[in-house]
């Protein structure tokens, strides 16, 4: 999942919403496990998902330092995800994402707006990574990982019921594996970052949110899909 909500969806009109906060990295790796190479520029959202996960985050924590003005800092977050979402409906293309993400940041902006503490911009995205941890971490434990879920429905050849057919149990672990990632994600986001809220930390918060968000989430998504692969191709469906 990205960042506070953001949207994250690749130049070439990919569908990858989720969540959530625009995207899961199960979801993404569903997209990913059925090519031989893994693609950077898929995980990130190419160069225009990129450009519009991150730049309402960099204008805030811009405008906040340089400004010192709260309100402006909201306006410029809010006022580039508008220019985005407008920007697709003009083009026609895919708005789900961008759409989650106007919403992610539309609550953020509401809650620094009313407390009057930059702060609470961010309050969602804490929010949104501690359900994902217990969600999927919960889910995981109990035997219903996402990811061997979303392996299901990746277009590979798993007979139905593969997941209780010994052979494919070296498979089934990988998937726990790479859930149990996805699960770490979310934690390692909030044990960063909830620390820099508590002690009202704005600019560190917005820092750390950037380096937690696009680039750490295709980190993940690479560790993930190595973890699943790896054992795609011992099993021959690679």
């Amino acid at each position: 999942m990205s960042e506070a909500g953001m949207p994250l969806e690749d130049s070439s009109n990919l569908e990858t919403n989720d969540e959530v906060e625009g995207i899961l990295p199960a979801g993404k790796l569903g997209q990913q496990v059925t090519q031989e190479e893994f693609s950077w520029q898929s995980a990130v959202g190419g160069t225009r998902g990129l450009l519009e996960t991150t730049l309402p985050g960099v204008g805030f924590i811009f405008v906040y330092v340089v400004a010192q003005n709260l309100n402006l800092a909201l306006a410029v977050a809010l006022g580039l995800v508008a220019l985005f979402l407008v920007v697709r409906l003009i083009q026609k293309s895919p708005i789900n994402s961008v759409l989650s993400g106007f919403f992610g940041i539309l609550i953020g902006a509401i809650w620094a707006w009313k407390s009057g503490d930059g702060v609470h911009f961010y309050t969602f995205g804490l929010i949104t990574n501690a359900v994902e941890a217990l969600v999927v971490g919960g889910a995981t434990l109990i035997g219903y990982d996402p990811v061997s879920w979303g392996l299901s429905y990746a277009g590979l050849d798993l007979p139905s019921g593969w997941k209780k057919v010994e052979k494919y149990q070296p498979l089934l672990k990988a998937c726990r594996q790479a859930s149990w990632l996805l699960a770490g994600m979310g934690a390692i986001r909030l044990a960063i970052e909830l620390p820099l809220w508590w002690f009202d930390y704005v600019v560190a918060l917005g820092t750390a949110k950037l380096i937690l968000g696009l680039p750490f989430f295709a980190l993940v998504i690479w560790l993930m899909w190595s973890i699943v692969t790896n054992s795609l191709k011992r099993l021959g469906l690679r």
